[in-house]
């Protein structure tokens, strides 16, 4: 099962409850900060293989990391600089701060997946 959150309502919605908006597509933005800010807050996964732990306890996790160390990516590199950064600041024992000690796999992740959105069934915001 996954679920969507809702930061406008605080609420977690099951997907299949939800009005899907548009099809899905990869993230866009002018910065890899950007972009990992722009990733949908969901937790759960639908397959059977063993989920990686973000997956498990939600991409809010990872939004928290990415506000904590943001100021530490150089946006002026390039794409390929700022997504090295972000891999290494995941891979970083601070990392545990957030309690998702050495994050493996997210920066990959989120370059390759297409998001769909969904609309809340409370607020109609995207999400």
């Amino acid at each position: 099962m996954v679920q969507r959150f809702c930061k406008a309502c605080g609420v977690w919605y099951d997907e299949g409850c939800l009005t899907a908006d548009g099809e899905p597509a990869r993230l866009e933005g002018s910065t890899a900060t950007e972009i990992l800010r722009g990733v949908p807050y969901v937790r759960g996964y639908n397959t059977t293989k063993k989920a990686v732990r973000w997956t498990t306890i939600g991409t809010g996790i990872m939004h928290e990391l990415v506000e904590m160390h943001e100021g530490e990516v150089d946006s002026n590199g390039s794409m390929e600089e700022q997504w090295a950064q972000w891999e290494e600041i995941f891979m970083n024992e601070d990392a545990k701060e957030a309690l998702v000690p050495k994050v493996t796999g997210y920066v990959a992740y989120v370059q390759k997946a297409k998001f769909g959105w969904f609309e809340c069934a409370t607020c109609g915001e995207l999400i």
